[in-house]
């Protein structure tokens, strides 16, 4: 087993987005989360664009249009009261029926969906709506009522299916801020099938006025509901499922019965405030019964109850489109949206239900049960009162079930965990329309029916305010999300839809970021004394445009960058690193780590990767350099989070927990009791293991690629923060950089230095005032300066500076400050990476996402949004260049050290393994350094060697399995 600890960043609990490397070529699972390429091409159709077909908005689309067949043509069929026969008993009892299963299994279906997938659960979902139309074509034909009951009980198992993974679909695919635009959308083309559905009866029956469809109406029905089920074999699997921003679902990827059934039970107890949601599931479908069979179908003619279907379902097309768009509203803040929509529900429950009940003391059921009752006509007298209260119950039905599905997508974005939140809404939803169901076989009066709907509406919506005004935050961490699931974060996170590209290969599928919390550190005495020149031409503040500004930013950041200046900083690092190597004790650590891999270690090694918010387990296979399969590869990992609760473990304590972790994901593995079996064990719980190597996350990058590539001598990490760690000779360190260990030059000639790059530069490279700022207001000044030039953690803050300069002396927003840029660390790195990469001659999704995210009250003109790009990409390009000049430094230091010549020079070039989610998933960023280091070698007169930067994506797993593997080969690595 072997270890690797997350380098600590600088900024205490702060929380930053960047991009992140895929694994290249290291993990079979997540080689299959890319579809086919053909999946995330748009699609131009004169001068519309369509999205690609692996988009939520087309995914969305298609899976109301299945829920638009099929459903929606139970729904119209429902509309008519009694499914469309005179007498509701038989349609009551299928439903009873239909409505018992489905409480079951809807309760559970999250777990199905989450291990079948999102779309072989929709598919088998969609039949049964066909079987179940057909059973009331027979029953129309032989009044055989054993039929809809079985056919209603097949219903409740595949709907119940197909709502679940409807409800995941539409809660976790669209990004945080849509969600309401999302629901409307498919609420509004789901019931626009109804709408469709009702108009068949209209027109077959218009001249009808009989208590009951004909054959047609349901063989209608029976065609529609098997096309539906048909579209949903054509959607695509949630892996597949990739945002506009190149986002992905939270799921799971090795998914299990055992852990789905684990998951259900884990979903209530750590999200136990839903259960506050529960009446309102329980009341959602409960007021049908009484509005489809005590009003529509007890009152009125078979025509008169299909134009009453039609206005019924417009009304909900209505609410759903001005209670989703209200819901998005991005001027309010999404906790206040939650609690105005919830007075909002109060008051309509009161104002439409007391409207009922006016209409509901007209009539008993008494009045009603004869067959030759007189039924209300729409040609009848005092016909539009009750026209518009029915239209007012479906514009209801709308609010109550768009608002019911934000509530529950605004606690999470984890698609596995919205896919139980759906099921027990679903599951909860249908226990209630069992018994209402049953109540309304069994003949009540229809005044109880109405006082039970009214009441329980009411009283849901108290129960449910304490989770509305406590619950309901205005955004979820993307930590928070990943958390119940085995995904990481730079497996889900956007990647603005820009390809990465390596020297060795590209990723199969489109790229991620990641977001990463950066922790405090003490801060040490620096042997870094000296500063750098600070670069300022200012111009006069009464005179400044956003050009002057422009291009003074422009001549600050770029200055520095061309071939010349960055090998004459190159040379100064290489002084530092120098000094560093002798006299620092915080930069140029030496490790345990003496030889590199030959590519020869076989076997499965147990790695952890133990971070400051997660625990990863995975098991590492390693085939060899030369083999045929991939090198080396992960078998299967497990990622826990390290919340609080584990944080306040003392002792052993902590030791025991990640051996439980341990023991969890060995038990579902084959290889887990030769892991059990180990000699020498290590007191961890009840496990037999032994700590074989512990390697820090620089120097597992090392091991990990050069198990692949034998020309790697050094990694690199670039992602919040900064790090590296390079193969050098023992004699180039101090021997006090030993410490108490021997000193061992007569035994090894060369180690794994662990530079701590983060912390030199400061006298180095030129800094400008905005970076100034940000030091002296940094918790620890001057500490790793390098990192707060460089680094994803600092990039945003540094525009973030520049941009209230504008505001505040160049007129950009009319120099009125947004109030989301005034707090420090609010412009995150995806942001800048969004905005580099748009293309758009107007920078309108820039502008949109700028506007989003810091709260302006309207878009930023393009003049303002170009501004802001170049600010951007100003410095952006002045952190690959200073990143570009450190590198080189340490190839310098790596060819001036080989005083043995046996480092490289049999190589034809030096490899640099390169993990981090800026290095490798910024857009541009790690080719526009090769080129750079390319200009550096061709104007270098020592001529080095070639230097390539090459991806090492989840190099701390990987490079802890490596270690083991070299342990076990040699007896120490």
């Amino acid at each position: 087993m072997a270890t690797t600890n997350e380098k600590s960043g600088p900024s205490a609990n702060t929380t930053l987005a960047d991009p992140h490397s895929p694994t290249q070529g290291t993990n079979d699972a997540e080689q299959s989360l890319a579809g086919k390429p053909w999946m995330y091409r748009g699609r131009r159709i004169g001068p519309f664009k369509i999205p690609p077909y692996a988009s939520p908005p087309v995914q969305l689309v298609m899976v109301a249009f299945v829920c638009f067949l099929c459903p929606g043509m139970f729904n119209a069929l429902a509309g008519l009261g009694g499914g469309g026969q005179f007498d509701a008993t038989t349609a009551n009892n299928a439903n009873v029926a239909l409505y018992s299963v489905f409480s079951v299994v809807g309760f559970f279906a999250g777990t199905i969906a989450n291990r079948l997938g999102i779309k072989w659960t929709l598919s088998f979902g969609g039949l049964g709506y066909f079987i179940y139309i057909a059973s009331f074509l027979s029953y129309n034909r032989n009044q055989n009522g054993g039929f809809p009951i079985f056919a209603g009980a097949l219903l409740g198992l595949c709907a119940g299916l197909l709502w679940c993974a409807q409800g995941a679909i539409m809660m976790s695919y669209p990004p945080e801020e849509s969600k309401g635009r999302y629901i409307s959308w498919f609420w509004m083309i789901f019931n626009f099938g109804a709408v469709l559905g009702s108009l068949i009866p209209l027109g077959q029956n218009i001249h009808s006025t009989a208590g009951a469809v004909n054959d047609g109406t349901y063989i209608g029905f029976m065609v529609l509901t098997f096309c539906g089920a048909a579209l949903s074999w054509c959607m695509v699997d949630a892996r597949h499922v990739q945002r506009a921003d190149g986002s992905r679902v939270v799921l799971m990827k090795h998914p299990t019965w055992q852990s789905e059934l684990l998951g259900l039970l884990e979903t209530l107890k750590t999200d136990r405030w839903v259960v506050f949601l529960f009446p309102m599931f329980f009341a959602s479908n409960w007021f049908y019964t009484y509005q489809f069979n005590d009003v529509n179908s007890a009152r009125f003619n078979i025509r008169t109850r299909a134009l009453n279907g039609v206005l019924y379902w417009a009304s909900q097309i209505v609410g759903a489109l001005v209670f989703g768009y209200a819901l998005d509203l991005a001027r309010i803040r999404r906790s206040v949206r939650a609690k105005a929509a919830w007075a909002v529900l109060f008051v309509i429950t009161m104002a439409i239900w007391g409207g009922g009940y006016a209409w509901q003391k007209q009539y008993t059921r008494a009045d009603t049960s004869a067959k030759d009752a007189p039924r209300m006509d729409w040609t009848t007298g005092g016909y539009v009162g009750p026209m518009f209260l029915y239209m007012f119950y479906g514009l209801y039905d709308a609010a109550w079930q768009t608002c019911v599905y934000w509530f529950m997508g605004a606690l999470t974005n984890n698609g596995r965990k919205l896919a139980n939140f759906a099921g027990f809404y679903k599951g909860i939803q249908s226990a209630g329309a069992v018994v209402i169901f049953r109540i309304d076989a069994l003949k009540a009066p229809f005044m109880n029916e109405f006082a039970s709907c009214w009441g329980l509406l009411a009283g849901s919506l108290l129960i449910a305010l304490p989770l509305i005004l406590v619950k309901v935050r205005d955004t979820v961490p993307l930590e928070e999300d990943v958390k119940f699931s085995d995904e990481t974060i730079e497996e889900v996170m956007p990647t603005v839809g820009q390809e990465t590209h390596t020297h060795e290969s590209k990723s199969s599928g489109p790229p991620s970021f990641t977001m990463i919390v950066i922790h405090s550190a003490p801060v040490p005495t620096n042997f870094h004394t000296a500063k750098a020149a600070v670069i300022e031409t200012v111009t006069p503040v009464d005179e400044r445009t956003m050009d002057h500004l422009s291009q003074e930013v422009q001549e600050l950041f770029e200055q520095q960058l061309k071939i010349d200046s960055l090998l004459a900083l190159s040379r100064k690092l290489q002084t530092e690193f120098k000094e560093g190597l002798q006299l620092s004790p915080q930069c140029m650590l030496p490790s345990h780590n003496y030889t590199l891999p030959d590519g020869r270690e076989h076997g499965t090694y147990l790695g952890l990767e133990v971070g400051g918010s997660t625990l990863r387990v995975a098991l590492v296979d390693l085939d060899g350099r030369t083999s045929s399969r991939q090198p080396l590869r992960i078998r299967r990992i497990v990622t826990s989070p390290i919340d609080s609760r584990v944080r306040d473990l003392r002792g052993l304590a902590f030791f025991d927990w990640i051996a439980g972790k341990i023991g969890e994901m060995l038990v579902e593995d084959r290889e887990a009791h030769d892991y059990m079996q180990l000699k020498e064990p290590l007191p961890m719980g009840n496990l037999n293991i032994r700590l074989d190597a512990i390697v820090n996350d620089s120097s597992a990058a090392v091991l990990s690629r050069a198990y692949i590539d034998p020309s790697t001598r050094l990694a690199v990490i670039l992602g919040t923060g900064i790090n590296a760690a390079i193969r050098l000779p023992i004699s180039s360190l101090h021997e006090t950089k030993f410490g108490l260990r021997e000193f061992p030059s007569t035994v090894i000639s060369h180690v794994l230095v662990n530079t701590e790059l983060s912390m030199f530069g400061k006298r180095t490279f030129p800094t400008t005032r905005w970076d100034g700022h940000l030091n002296a207001h940094h918790m620890m000044p001057d500490y790793q300066p390098m990192e707060y030039l460089i680094s994803g953690g600092y990039m945003g803050e540094i525009v973030r500076l520049i941009v209230i300069e504008a505001i505040e002396t160049a007129g950009l927003f009319d120099g009125r400050m947004p109030p989301a840029l005034s707090a420090p660390y609010t412009l995150d790195t995806y942001t800048l990476a969004a905005i580099e990469a748009d293309t758009y001659p107007s920078l309108s999704p820039s502008c949109q996402l700028f506007q989003e995210k810091c709260q302006l009250p309207l878009p930023p003109t393009p003049t303002e949004m170009h501004f802001i790009r170049q600010v951007i990409l100003a410095v952006s390009r002045r952190s690959q260049g200073y990143f570009t000049a450190a590198i080189y430094a340490l190839c310098s230091l790596l060819h001036e050290a080989d005083d043995q010549g046996n480092l490289y020079n049999d190589l034809d070039h030096i490899c640099i393994g390169c993990d981090g989610s800026v290095i490798n998933k910024y857009p541009g960023y790690m080719e526009n350094c090769q080129k750079l280091l390319d200009q550096l070698s061709r104007m270098d007169p020592e001529k080095r060697k070639r230097v390539v930067l090459e991806s090492a994506g989840e190099s701390a797993v990987l490079g802890a399995g490596v270690a083991v593997a070299m342990a076990n080969a040699s007896g120490s690595p």
